[in-house]
């Protein structure tokens, strides 16, 4: 099942598009009723005065067999409810088995501990350049992760942010970045290449925990002196 809005500005605000039935179908050309988007995107997400989205109830708990298999690729607005999207809650999708592609909105200023954690399907994740902190664990186990793009304004990766994303194979480190914390890249077996933005000379900040690629085997490519 698809739902497009009818226009440019609700596509950009108010699209979810999603699978039923464990269904992968992700055709955007189909046209819905604006109405019905608004209302098919309420059956997952609910969100804070404060901004901080969280999964309904009904889809908030783990484990195989759950509701959370119902959910296969969708875009987050970034206004719900004429509330600015800020946060993902911790464990917001965390072990959403099936899911594979998620789009998340400009104007996001957090990921929260375990967001993803145990997301198997998951391939590719783009993080908004307003978001300031990814927690703990938020990817860990997203075995079919293989691109990352983090965000230019990100200033903290908590520990095992991005462990066990045995397909990733590289990533680059924004400058911005003030504290990565212990494994952050545990376990994360294919990884060849981090980008980092110092040079050799200069050498790692003092606020990056001395275990951040503990147990990473990728080579680490420094910052060419200009």
């Amino acid at each position: 099942s698809s739902v497009v809005s009818d226009t440019t500005e609700d596509m950009n605000y108010y699209l979810i598009y999603y699978g039923e039935n464990n269904s992968t179908s992700t055709n955007l050309g189909l046209a819905f009723n604006y109405d019905k988007a608004r209302e098919e995107y309420k059956k997952y997400i609910t969100i804070s005065p404060e901004g901080v989205i969280s999964l309904n109830s009904e889809y908030s708990f783990y484990g195989q067999g759950t509701k959370k298999e119902e959910i296969v690729s969708l875009e987050i607005p970034e206004y719900i409810n004429g509330i600015k999207v800020r946060e993902i809650t911790s464990n917001c999708f965390n072990n959403c088995f099936n899911l594979e592609k998620i789009i998340l909105p400009n104007g996001l200023e957090s990921i929260g501990e375990s967001a993803f954690y145990g997301c198997k399907k998951l391939t590719q994740i783009d993080i908004p350049n307003s978001v300031k902190s990814v927690g703990s664990s938020a990817f860990v186990g997203c075995e079919a992760l293989e691109k990352v793009s983090l965000s230019d304004s990100l200033e903290i990766i908590g520990a095992y942010a991005f462990a066990e994303c045995i397909q990733l194979t590289e990533i680059t480190i924004p400058s911005n970045v003030q504290r990565i914390d212990s494994y952050a890249f545990n376990d994360c077996t294919s990884l060849e290449r981090i980008y980092v933005p110092f040079t050799q000379e200069e050498g790692e900040p003092v606020t990056w925990n001395a275990l951040w690629n503990y147990n990473c085997d990728a080579k680490i490519i420094y910052k060419v002196e200009e």
